[in-house]
């Protein structure tokens, strides 16, 4: 029909050449308002929470859905309104990353086409995860990667709601393992979770050339998203920073997240770096992990009403984060606690802060205790008492500490980890 043609001229017109979406819409008019069931299909995984927080966000569209009461949006509510009203919102299980939505809006004011251009645009940035992403361990055995305890991990993070999983993070060892071990742990990851959370995959290096090499490759093999930390030990000035990361992203099409973290690599990125970075088209996060609630703050602030997100890096002081304006978390803790993580962010960001303030206080001390030692080594030793693999973190990491035993041994049996 006319209607559609003028759909897909607009949407293609509109839309970034590098995203793969296709929406259709089939459109029911009612006196002067109009009702339409519009189903997205991405190229990339979506999910329904990444999908509410879009549409809360959205500029003139008004999030009317409350299933439990029976509460979706009519369209005798938007006559005589400039606003887009969205109800009904589903993942739709008939294709791999797809969602549906029922939208109402005046027919005077809004037609068809522009109400699932507006959708649509929104929904593009439910690519990036909203929520909780485990910093996944990478389980060894005496002859390599450990892939099928690799998987058990994979299967239980996703059966307990995980948002996102990261792989070759920090507390992945990614540093100590070959370049062969890599590719072969991306590859098995992105089969395994096939599709069903966004795959993060760490490529940063403190050689310009070698993280673009690296985000290349992971680009290629299917990541959804890269982590990229600040080039370590060479201690580049906040100019060289900008340069480092606006090399990589204008070698990968891939969204990257930013990774600040300090504590480890001996650069920090400023705010002000931030913002100068929120503006190369994708890099689209930051994982802030400096510790600095000041600093955070200032981040905060310095992107404040842009599609950039900041994700909290440090598991003890998410909540404090999140009050800030937080999206997320990448989580340490989540390899032992994804379920109990997940409700907790969940529960902050929909203002249930009670029910979030009795899930931190109640896993804070195991929070704590998995950087008792040197992280990844509390955590692996966890993940092996919960049958995820060995207790073999990689030299120059060694294994946990007696004492260190005996202090996350406690606070699992606290929590009901362990008997």
């Amino acid at each position: 029909t006319k209607e559609e043609e003028k759909m897909m001229k607009e949407t293609q017109k509109i839309l970034d050449k590098n995203i793969k979406v296709t929406a259709t819409t089939v459109r029911v008019p009612v006196l002067n308002s109009h009702s339409e069931s519009i189903n997205v299909e991405f190229e990339k995984p979506c999910t329904l929470e990444g999908i509410y927080d879009a549409l809360r966000n959205a500029e003139s569209v008004i999030l009317y859905d409350d299933p439990a009461n029976l509460k979706y949006p009519m369209p005798i509510i938007s006559s005589g309104h400039d606003e887009t009203y969205v109800g009904r919102v589903r993942i739709d299980e008939t294709v791999p990353s797809g969602c549906n939505l029922w939208v109402v809006a005046d027919n005077l004011r809004k037609g068809a086409a522009s109400n699932a251009i507006q959708i649509v645009e929104e929904l593009i940035h439910t690519i990036m995860f909203s929520g909780v992403a485990t910093a996944l361990i990478t389980p060894f055995n005496f002859k390599g990667v450990d892939f099928e305890a690799y998987g058990r991990l994979i299967e239980d993070q996703i059966a307990n709601g995980i948002d996102a999983l990261v792989v070759l993070g920090t507390t992945g060892e990614a540093s100590t393992m070959s370049h062969d071990e890599k590719v072969a742990t991306i590859k098995f990851a992105i089969e395994k979770i096939n599709k069903r959370v966004p795959v993060i995959v760490g490529t940063g290096s403190n050689c310009t050339a070698t993280a673009v090499e690296n985000s290349i490759e992971a680009e290629k093999l299917g990541a959804d998203m890269l982590l990229v930390v600040t080039p370590y030990y060479n201690k580049c000035t906040q100019e060289g920073l900008i340069a480092h990361y606006s090399q990589i992203a204008s070698a990968v099409n891939t969204p990257i997240i930013a990774y600040n973290v300090p504590g480890r690599t001996g650069v920090n990125i400023l705010p002000k770096t931030i913002k100068a970075l929120a503006n190369i088209p994708n890099i689209v996060a930051v994982k802030e992990a400096s510790g600095n609630i000041s600093q955070i703050a200032s981040v905060v602030a310095e992107v404040r009403g842009s599609d950039f997100k900041v994700y909290s890096g440090d598991d003890g002081i998410i909540l404090p984060v999140m009050s800030l304006g937080a999206d997320g978390l990448i989580s340490v803790a989540s390899n032992v606690i994804p379920k109990q993580m997940v409700d907790m962010v969940k529960a902050a960001k929909e203002g249930d802060l009670k029910t979030a303030q009795n899930l931190f206080f109640k896993y804070r001390p195991l929070m704590e205790v998995m950087f008792c030692e040197t992280n990844p080594i509390p955590v692996k030793f966890a993940c092996s008492k919960l049958g995820y693999g060995e207790n073999l973190p990689r030299l120059p990491l060694t294994p946990i500490s007696e004492t260190g035993k005996i202090k996350v041994l406690d606070e699992m049996y606290n929590v009901g980890l362990i008997k």
